[in-house]
């Protein structure tokens, strides 16, 4: 979505005459948000995208939690075809916010993956999170 386009797109979003935005509005002190559509037109073309596909990626991993909710509230059986594909749409949404960001996610992985082993090495799993002993 070009820069000019999503302004659109989050000030229709964010309009105090959109249903959605109402709803939201009942809960909060609208004048608080009375900036936010101006605010938009400050931030580079990046920090927006990055903010569009950081936002998709939480949708699609709400959809992702609705699918372990119904197994465990409603006994539903797991759709694991459908869990697949938010899977890959989440995966989809990661690369971009990596892409956009110019993160290499294999750097990333490594340098996080080194961190962990530091903390096991450190032992700082052992007892609780912390790295204290349990009792």
């Amino acid at each position: 979505i070009p820069g000019k386009e999503m302004n659109k797109k989050f000030e229709q979003i964010l309009n105090k005459d959109n249903p959605f935005f109402a709803e939201i509005a009942k809960t909060m002190e609208l004048e608080n948000f009375a900036h936010v559509p101006a605010r938009f037109n400050e931030v580079d073309p990046d920090t927006l995208y990055f903010f569009y596909y950081a936002a998709c990626m939480m949708a699609e991993a709400g959809e992702i939690f609705n699918h372990a909710k119904k197994a465990i509230v409603k006994g539903k059986p797991l759709n694991k075809e459908e869990i697949g594909a938010e899977l890959t749409d989440v995966g989809w949404y990661v690369e971009a916010c990596s892409n956009v960001l110019n993160i290499p996610l294999t750097e990333a992985a490594q340098k996080k993956c080194k961190k962990l082993i530091d903390r096991i090495d450190g032992g700082y799993y052992k007892g609780n999170s912390h790295g204290n002993e349990t009792d």
